[in-house]
Order: structure tokens, then C-alpha cells, then sequence
């Protein structure tokens, strides 16, 4: 008689576990286990119809949407629970259960996301439509930003142009200088930094930065399909916003336009400007073509990609 007791008990227990789990899986599970199967079936077809209008429409606010209604179900099967465990003593012991598995769940959603909540009631969000910031942003990122006129180095910026948000990757601000040739990018920058660890060249009698943001890991990259971008600048020379130069330091590939030697393009960033570049560089339409941007076009600073409806593994990452 007391194995079959240990054996009753010990499957009890992890039928326990089980419903504690399944209440941290989905309130619609815990509904299912108390036999409420219509209460069930009603929380997973919301939150399916959910994500499929997600996937008709892309539209960012739609996932916001459905933690909301997933949020309010666990609500309700808390109140649900509570009303239902006074009629049914037999599952009361379960119902308690459930009801502590889930209040522990919210507030651990409530203070763990508790900077992400605030930020969404302060954030816009937007969708990565190319493959421009690759390998940072990839196509159909759904991303927040928010309005920040703190813009510094590196940040990736949410601006406006010709009444369309572009989101770029500043590499120079104010005064700084920039070169672009073959696949190097040169800044020399007006204020002054610690030049340690760098590499550098000494061009028209000043110290630039090779390349200044390559210890990004593997996010600046050049990548595109039969696209040589230095070599389209130099197609396109008059839709271009730097200025075509030869530097015979350079060991690049020379061009001639109009009898004209040139090997590499010249920009000095404007006085409240912001010079943007993707980071995908053989692939982006920036601001070697369109010029620097004045910090009143800039909406703000790309921080967190909620999800991608293309690339499921990309969920709730910090940019950085």
C-alpha cells in the first residue's frame, strides 16, 4: 500500500509543476487544465488572430496589442479563478496554485520590463524596410526609438528627409572631416580624442582615423550584389554630395573624370550637423549622396528591436 501512496503522490506533485508551468506558458493553458476549454480556445484565438494580422499588415503597434490582451488574460483568469475556487473545493488547492503562479508572473513582468513599459508609452516604432544597416538592423526589424537631442558618435539616428524617416549610423558631427575611397572610410575629427589603440594616417597635414568604427565587430560591413559603391559615386559624381579629390598618399584605384584624377571623396561636416552612414556601406543611400543632416531633422536614437516577422530569433534586443 505504500508504493501505490508515494506513486499517487508523486504524480500529484508533478501535475502541479505541470500546472504551474502552463500557467507561466499561457494563461489559455491554465484555463485548459481547470477544464474551462471554450475560455481557453477564446485567449488562443485572439492572440492568433493577432499574429497573423501582424504578418498581413507589419504593423509595429500590433505586437504592443497583443501583450496588452495577454496581459488583461492573466488578469482575468486571476479574478476568474479566485470566484470559481469558492465553488469547487476539490480544486481549490489548484486553484491557489494558480492564481500565486500567476501573480508572481506579473510582477515579474511588471518589474523586470518595468524601463520597457515606460519606454513604449515614450517611443515610436518603425520597421527596417532594406537591407542598409546590415549587420546591426536587418530587414523587418520592428524597432522603438525615442526623441533624444543628445546625438553622439555612433548612435543610430532616426532623421527626416524629403518627408521620410531614414535610420543611419553617425560617423561625424560638427566640423569633423570626412573621406570615403574604395572601402575605407577616413574621419578626422574637430575635437579632441585619444588617438590610443587607432589606426591612423596623417593626410593634408592632419591626423585621420581609419576606419573609426570598425571595432564594432562584424556589423560595418560591405555587402552587395554586384555593387561596388565607390565605383557607382564616381558614375553618378553629380548626385554625389562630397567632393571628388586626388590624394596620391592613397593606395586606391585612380579614376578620371573629365581628365580629372580622383581616388577618393571629400566632406566637411556643416556647424549643427550630423554626417549618417549605414552600415551595410556598399548597400545604403546616405549621406555620401545627400549631405550631412542639421540636427532639427533628427527625430532620435534607434534603441531596442522589439521582434522581426522575417527572422523569428531577433526578439527584444538592445541596440547598441
Amino acid at each position: 500500500m505504500i508504493i501505490p501512496y508515494i506513486h499517487k503522490e508523486a504524480k500529484m506533485f508533478y501535475k502541479v509543476l505541470i500546472i504551474i508551468f502552463g500557467i507561466f506558458f499561457t494563461p489559455a493553458f491554465g484555463f485548459a487544465l481547470i477544464k474551462e476549454y471554450k475560455k481557453a480556445f477564446l485567449i488562443i484565438f485572439i492572440l492568433l488572430i493577432a499574429t497573423l494580422l501582424q504578418f498581413l499588415f507589419k504593423n509595429p503597434y500590433i505586437p504592443i496589442l497583443s501583450f496588452i490582451l495577454y496581459f488583461i488574460a492573466l488578469i482575468y483568469f486571476v479574478i476568474y479563478a479566485l470566484k470559481s475556487a469558492k465553488n469547487d473545493k476539490r480544486f481549490s488547492l489548484i486553484h491557489f496554485l494558480l492564481i500565486v503562479s500567476t501573480l508572481v508572473l506579473i510582477i515579474f513582468i511588471s518589474s523586470h520590463y518595468k524601463e520597457r513599459l515606460i519606454f513604449l508609452t515614450k517611443s515610436k516604432s518603425f520597421t527596417i524596410p532594406s537591407d542598409s544597416m546590415n549587420n546591426t538592423l536587418f530587414r523587418g526589424d520592428i524597432i522603438g526609438a525615442i526623441k533624444d537631442e543628445n546625438i553622439n558618435y555612433a548612435n543610430i539616428s532616426i532623421f527626416l528627409l524629403d518627408n521620410n524617416f531614414y535610420i543611419k549610423r553617425v560617423v561625424a558631427s560638427s566640423n569633423d572631416e570626412v573621406i570615403f575611397y574604395g572601402k575605407h572610410l577616413l574621419v578626422h575629427f574637430s575635437k579632441k580624442i585619444s588617438y590610443k589603440n587607432l589606426e591612423i594616417v596623417t593626410l593634408l597635414n592632419k591626423k585621420w582615423i581609419i576606419d573609426p568604427y570598425k571595432n564594432m565587430g562584424k556589423k560595418i560591413i560591405y555587402k552587395a550584389k554586384n555593387i561596388d559603391i565607390f565605383t557607382l559615386m564616381i558614375n553618378n559624381i553629380n548626385r554625389v554630395a562630397m567632393k571628388p579629390i586626388y590624394l596620391k598618399e592613397l593606395n586606391s584605384k585612380i579614376f578620371k573624370v573629365n581628365n580629372i584624377k580622383i581616388n577618393a571623396f571629400y566632406y566637411k561636416v556643416p556647424q549643427n550637423s550630423y554626417f549618417m552612414m549605414g552600415d551595410n556601406r556598399e548597400n545604403s543611400y546616405d549621406s555620401r549622396f545627400f549631405g550631412a543632416i542639421n540636427k532639427n531633422k533628427i527625430y532620435g536614437i534607434a534603441k531596442v528591436v522589439y521582434f522581426n516577422y522575417i527572422k523569428f530569433n531577433r526578439f527584444n534586443l538592445k541596440i547598441n
